[in-house]
């Protein structure tokens, strides 16, 4: 602890839920020792994700710019789940507002 995350920070989990698998299905004839290996590998990288988010938040200097990105990415990312309707996308950005949530993060609010 007590280290800033890099600059090129690994992307947040994909998302999950109904129809939204966070791997690929299993290739036909796949042996089921792939499979674990694959759910393993997922679940490191998240738990290594969130790691580093709670080692950033938690720093003396956390990473600011990072902390930005990632809030600017999770709204785009909720964006993209309805392209077609302009009115939601206009409401996730009046209620993410990434130049508040920056003042913010900048002066610890």
């Amino acid at each position: 602890r007590g280290h800033a995350a890099p600059t090129n920070a690994p992307p947040p989990p994909a998302p999950s839920g109904p129809g939204m698998s966070g791997g690929a299905p299993a290739a036909e004839g796949e042996p089921a020792w792939v499979e674990g290996l694959k759910r393993k590998v997922e679940a490191n990288m998240r738990a290594a994700f969130w790691d580093l988010l709670d080692s950033t938040l938690r720093s003396d200097a956390p990473d600011h710019a990072w902390l930005v990105r990632l809030y600017a990415e999770l709204r785009d990312r909720l964006c993209a789940v309805v392209p077609r309707r302009r009115d939601v996308r206009e409401r996730v950005h009046a209620a993410l507002d990434v130049e508040l949530f920056g003042g913010m993060v900048r002066h610890g609010a």
